[in-house]
């Protein structure tokens, strides 16, 4: 789908006012479940804990500006916990290798998917960090696979940013299991009868794509936001009431039921 019809889908949900947690607010009064979370960097939810006060310490300080700091080398140690395995860290996106000498994909590791393990132990992956704002980066966990390729630009990145982004990651360290440990029983017991492939708290449309739209917009009329593509996945957020979870299988009932 292109950008312009993915804009085109996002617009139906209105003007977002606000957003707390797992859940946004429109201009117009009504609450939407995030079902996209930006493409998973909103996993942890739209404000995550103390990210902002980070944010904010750093930017006061006047550090907007991409100059080397110590923001740069924090970032990277905590990428580095995150992926004990990390060889070298590239702020590029995947884009940045698709090249004449090795068009393969680039692996995408998202947390708390069941196949984050295997991913993490490619020669070099793109994961997706725990924050909108956060910098796209390259992990390279060997040393030889990127001779095919050319090597990434290391762009500058903003200090304050990066002390954010830092936060963030290591408050998905912190969260360690607890995310893959949700049980959604009622959602579990629908999602074994549908087409949706799942992955951790990752669920995958394989159909065709001309469905989508009418996919979103019967979600959005129950109160959730979908992604606005089929290529990225409906996520799992970590609160749901118990009557936005039986109105979701519902959902999964009647669009992905087999």
């Amino acid at each position: 789908m292109s950008n312009s019809g993915k804009l085109e889908l996002l617009s139906l949900a209105g003007i977002i006012s606000r957003a707390r947690g797992f859940r946004l607010y429109t201009e117009d009064g009504r609450r939407l479940v995030d079902l996209w979370q930006d493409d998973g960097r909103a996993v942890l939810g739209h404000k995550p804990s103390n990210v902002l006060k980070e944010l904010k310490n750093t930017a006061e300080r006047g550090l907007f500006a991409p100059y080397p700091t110590r923001a740069e080398s924090r970032f990277f140690k905590c990428i580095k916990t995150l992926f004990p395995n990390a060889r070298n860290v590239f702020f590029a996106d995947a884009r940045s290798l698709q090249t004449a000498a090795g068009a393969q994909s680039i692996p995408v590791w998202r947390p708390f998917s069941q196949s984050g393990h295997s991913v993490s132990l490619e020669p070099f992956f793109a994961p997706v960090l725990p924050w909108s704002l956060a910098p796209a980066i390259l992990v390279q966990t060997d040393s030889e696979p990127l001779v095919q390729y050319e090597t990434p630009a290391q762009n500058p990145q903003s200090p304050a940013l990066l002390a954010a982004g830092t936060r963030a990651v290591y408050n998905l360290i912190a969260d360690g299991g607890k995310r893959e440990n949700l049980k959604y029983r009622r959602l579990n017991a629908v999602l074994q009868k549908t087409s949706l492939r799942r992955d951790g708290i990752y669920l995958y449309f394989d159909g065709a794509g001309e469905l989508w739209p009418s996919i979103f917009e019967g979600f959005l009329q129950k109160g959730f936001l979908a992604p606005p593509s089929p290529g990225s996945p409906v996520i799992l957020p970590a609160e749901l009431s118990a009557g936005e979870e039986a109105a979701l299988a519902g959902l999964f009932r009647n669009f992905f039921g087999l």
